[in-house]
């Protein structure tokens, strides 16, 4: 008779030499990720912590109307830092 392995037992694994942990997902390394993956997670942190700090911005506003106004600043300076990116993008490529 087979030895057979139970899903979560301590000795079935999801890749070589790395055990599973009952009811909990493996933590992949970076380099079973690809780079690509790595760089898409990095980028996608950048994303909410950029968001989480612009609604404390907005949230410590007193009022609703200084929460729009805040709103509104936000907007232009991503606008203008953007405008600013794609002219040295434009400069750089001629």
């Amino acid at each position: 008779m087979t030895a057979r392995t139970t899903q979560g037992s301590p000795d079935a694994t999801t890749a070589p030499g790395r055990p599973r942990v009952p009811g909990q997902w493996p933590t992949p390394s970076t380099d079973e990720i690809g780079p690509t993956y790595a760089a898409l997670m990095r980028e996608r942190a950048r994303r909410v912590l950029v968001m989480q700090s612009i609604r404390a911005s907005l949230q410590e506003q007193p009022s609703l109307r200084a929460v729009l106004a805040c709103a509104r600043r936000w907007v232009a300076d991503v606008t203008r830092t953007a405008d600013e990116v794609a002219k040295s993008k434009r400069e750089t490529r001629k």
